[in-house]
């Protein structure tokens, strides 16, 4: 017999509850906090939980939290991870790694969610955000792209081929106790 968190994942697995989910949840973090801060989210054989990002300082604590989260898919047995974060987004080079949205004259403020499941299955929501004078922003029209348009640094989170039990090992013991992981029960809506 299946357990609820099985029963749990099985239902996510559908990408249509992912997206509800995920605005869902993108929503009331604008809503309590006025800010969708750098996030990562997976759901595994052994759980789920959240990993908070640290202030990104510099491009190195971007990569060492990076590989904080493929070393949770990949000690969780992960099947799902999702990243969320507040960024900048421009429709010039938007396929090139090295350009930097945030000096488009013409970029616009998103809430962008990454969903990926296995078998490299991937989809980027790109929020718009619609900010009122002494009111919490919220969130506007969405756009979905498929995910592999999108490569660098914030993409790839679950691994390309299961990992062996040696490595989940060495990832469970590299991110055992780490200060900035929770587990929770659902983190997102399930009606």
């Amino acid at each position: 017999m299946k357990n609820t968190y099985d029963t749990y994942t099985a239902k996510i697995q559908n990408i249509e509850e992912l997206r509800k989910s995920t605005a869902f949840a993108t929503g009331q973090y604008l809503k309590y906090y006025g800010c969708v801060p750098p996030l990562f989210v997976w759901f595994g054989r052994r759980g789920c939980g959240q990993l908070n990002a640290p202030q990104f300082t510099d491009d190195a604590v971007k990569d060492k939290f990076v590989e904080e989260c493929r070393l949770l898919c990949i000690a969780e047995e992960a099947s799902v991870a999702i990243f969320a974060t507040e960024a900048w987004k421009s429709n010039l080079g938007c396929a090139d790694e090295a350009f930097d949205a945030s000096r488009d004259e013409n970029r616009q403020e998103v809430v962008m969610v990454r969903i990926e499941l296995p078998g490299n299955v991937s989809e980027i929501h790109f929020h718009s955000l619609k900010r009122n004078s002494g009111a919490k922003p919220r969130l506007g029209q969405c756009q979905i792209l498929p995910g592999h348009l999108m490569s660098g640094r914030f993409s790839q989170f679950l691994p390309q081929n299961p990992p062996t039990e040696i490595d989940r090992l060495i990832a469970g013991a590299h991110m055992q106790n780490h200060p900035r992981v929770k587990r929770v029960n659902f983190l997102f809506q399930t009606n």
